[in-house]
């Protein structure tokens, strides 16, 4: 993850509240833990109650859900091809975002729901990329995210029954607190890059193959 410090207190200058930015896709077999339904059903309430407060960006959101799984991706793309699915209009799509960082730093908060929220320590990009960029992170994944990310640094998700209560939540948020929880994501970024930092990914791994590769010999 790139973990060079946002912008602070720039809440005015951000014209997109809520932005989403992700692929069209669901899993092949349904899972309690699965966050892609609740990527959609997010979105959707977005469209249906406040349209104008939410930007969408990623692939295929003018079709039906992409399957994961190369088979299903394989049957998926000949279908499309063949013409059978009708496009989908959504108002809030903008298209594929050409740098998702300019996004970002457009954005006054930003949907970081991973595609499960089952899996310990499974943090992807999409809550680092929010926190480098100053959209406050409204996150929704791994059950011990807070062992990695302080929580004033983000808005949990699992805070809010419904998308409702999480709405008026953030409606409710003022500049100046708006601009505290980007004062903690900045100061996280600053003192957390060199751990999140791409060296030291690269490092676990190549330390882990060469545990592997000493038990087999």
């Amino acid at each position: 993850a790139h973990m060079s410090a946002g912008p602070v207190g720039d809440y005015a200058d951000r014209p997109i509240f809520m932005s989403l930015v992700a692929a069209n896709k669901a899993q092949a077999v349904w899972t309690r833990d699965d966050l892609y339904r609740e990527r959609i059903a997010t979105l959707t309430w977005f469209q249906t109650n406040a349209p104008n407060d939410l930007r969408l960006y990623g692939s295929g959101w003018n079709l039906p859900n992409h399957p994961s799984g190369l088979a299903a991706k394989a049957i998926f793309k000949v279908l499309r091809r063949s013409g059978v699915f009708k496009h989908r209009t959504r108002p809030c799509w903008e298209g594929i975002a050409p740098v998702k960082r300019d996004v970002l730093r457009r954005s006054k908060f930003n949907l970081c729901y991973e595609n499960t929220r089952g899996s310990k320590g499974y943090i992807s990009e999409k809550l680092f990329d929010a926190l480098a960029s100053g959209a406050v992170p409204v996150y929704w994944g791994a059950p011990n995210v807070k062992d990695y990310v302080p929580e004033n640094c983000f808005i949990d998700r699992r805070q809010f029954a419904t998308n409702d209560s999480l709405y008026d939540f953030l409606k409710a948020i003022t500049p100046e607190q708006h601009s505290r929880y980007q004062e903690s994501m900045r100061d996280f970024c600053e003192t957390h890059a060199e751990r999140f930092g791409i060296e030291t990914f690269a490092n676990s791994i190549a330390d882990a193959l060469t545990m592997d590769l000493a038990r087999i010999r």
